[in-house]
């Protein structure tokens, strides 16, 4: 077992938050994972063959949820669908009705049920901010309503296991902090955004989420958060957790995996309580479960060397296309390069529209 540290994990001071190819723009980044991909589906003459890693595992967060047995349900964050199709006026009302109905209390966060890269995720503490949040969100389609969960800690466990073996394992840990600055006593929040070495789209994306603030004095020493979402996307910051992984752990992940039916390969995000008892597989809530397309967060940390964010690419890529022929072989086929590209499609308007249309306040 790894020789755990009892330094609270919620006491960190601001963290580096990026390494130097963070700020590269996604298609010089990606180019080598995409050369890597095409050379695979070559080979097993196949672009969609990855469609099969899960066979049966949906898109919809709720559904992904709802694979999991309730003898295990303490191991997930208590959620409920919200689906209305109630004119605008009648449709907040509908929401608190689904938010009481589920048991659920402010603060609670939301989020949508078909949405990626921690777009549209908020949290609410109050009727007033659901109310501002539909009328931001009109025609967004179903959301998923989850308890707000009140632990410091946050990691994504990136979860294989061959078609037909009895064990699978944890391949990847990385822990999630949320984008910070640190206060002076002097400086606006706006100056302390601007001095932050990150990348500039990042910096845009602080600056209009935290507009309404941007002008306020930040007490010497306090740990500003500048986001909610600890997506990488939205500014997180991730830190490798591999030695975390403990037997404890990675039998617990292990159960949990091999009751959702046909799931081999993905990531589970979690919110934790503390690193001592997570290491021992207790003391954690799922909030989301991520299939095929997941990554795994451990090559987002500040101190990652390139080339072995790579080689991380590669081996993957490589277990996830050998999954996928296993599945073959049981039978499963790929989805059609017409639906692929049509989903593709789908999911570039919605992250289009959600980094460059509104933004939540």
């Amino acid at each position: 077992m790894a020789t755990l540290s009892r330094t609270p994990i919620d006491t960190q001071a601001e963290l580096r938050s990026s390494n130097y190819f963070d700020h590269w723009p996604p298609y010089v980044f990606y180019f080598p994972v995409i050369v890597c991909y095409l050379l695979l589906s070559c080979r097993h003459k196949s672009l969609t063959l990855p469609s099969v890693a899960n066979p049966e595992f949906p898109e919809s967060k709720c559904d992904s949820l709802d694979l999991i047995p309730d003898a295990l349900a303490r191991w997930v964050g208590r959620y409920q669908r919200f689906h209305s199709n109630e004119e605008p006026a009648q449709r907040a009302d509908a929401a608190q009705k689904c938010i009481n109905d589920a048991g659920l209390t402010y603060p609670l966060v939301i989020k949508p049920d078909l949405g990626l890269k921690g777009i549209g995720v908020a949290q609410l503490d109050d009727k007033q901010a659901l109310d501002n949040y539909l009328q931001r969100h009109e025609g967004a389609g179903d959301f998923q309503f989850q308890e707000y969960i009140d632990w410091p800690g946050e990691a994504g466990a990136f979860y294989i296991r061959m078609p037909g073996k009895a064990k699978g394992r944890i391949v990847s840990l990385a822990f999630k902090f949320p984008a910070s600055v640190t206060g002076d006593g002097r400086s606006p929040l706006k100056a302390l955004i601007e001095v932050k070495e990150i990348p500039r789209t990042k910096k845009k994306l602080f600056l209009s989420h935290n507009r309404h603030r941007l002008e306020q004095v930040i007490k010497k020493g306090k740990t500003f958060p500048l986001m909610f979402v600890r997506n990488h996307d939205q500014g997180g910051v991730y830190r490798n957790g591999r030695a975390w992984i403990t037997t404890e752990l990675n039998n617990r992940f292990d159960e949990i995996a091999r009751a959702i039916p046909n799931f081999y390969y993905g990531r589970f995000d979690v919110k934790f309580e503390t690193m001592d008892t997570f290491a021992k597989g207790q003391q954690f809530k799922i909030i989301e479960i991520n299939g095929a397309s997941s990554e795994a967060g451990h090559i987002f940390d500040a101190n990652a060397r390139l080339g072995r964010v790579y080689l991380s690419y590669f081996k993957r890529l490589n277990r996830l296309f050998a999954i996928s022929i296993a599945n073959c072989r049981r039978g499963y086929r790929p989805v059609s390069l017409k639906t692929a590209i049509a989903n593709q499609r789908d999911v570039f308007e919605f992250v289009n529209k959600g980094l460059y249309g509104k933004k939540d306040t």
